[in-house]
């Protein structure tokens, strides 16, 4: 019986060998069909990455225009705001300050000395004790 036990150890064998082989084969099938999603996803995401980018960019480029228009028009308001003055006007009153004040000059005196303007005021010892 030697030889039976031989033909089942080799059948044995050779169904194991085929389960491994088909195993194997399934197993390196899964792999490229894996592989293969994963390339897929790889690449639907490089594309919305591109169309992120590009919204990003545009949306920047809208800013940038927005924020530079702005600029401009303030600086044009600005612009705008500036004006020169080339010559100055003065105007002379041909009344004397005398007729146009109602006030008398004693008191106009006594407030130019106690502001010190007028030149004429001196102060008495009386004045000057007082201080």
């Amino acid at each position: 019986m030697p030889t039976t036990f031989n033909v089942r150890l080799i059948a044995t064998a050779i169904v194991a060998v085929l389960v491994f082989g088909t195993g194997w084969t399934v197993r390196g099938v899964l792999a490229e069909r894996d592989m293969a999603d994963y390339q897929l996803r790889l690449q639907a995401q490089a594309a919305d990455q591109r169309d992120l980018k590009t919204r990003v960019e545009a949306a920047q480029a809208q800013t940038t225009k927005e924020s530079s228009q702005r600029v401009d028009q303030k600086e044009a308001d600005r612009q705008v705001e500036v004006r020169y003055v080339d010559r100055e006007v003065v105007k002379y009153r041909e009344v004397y300050r005398d007729r146009a004040c109602p006030l008398p000059d004693q008191w106009v005196h006594l407030v130019n000395c106690s502001f010190g303007v007028g030149n004429d005021c001196a102060m008495s010892g009386a004045t000057a004790a007082g201080r």
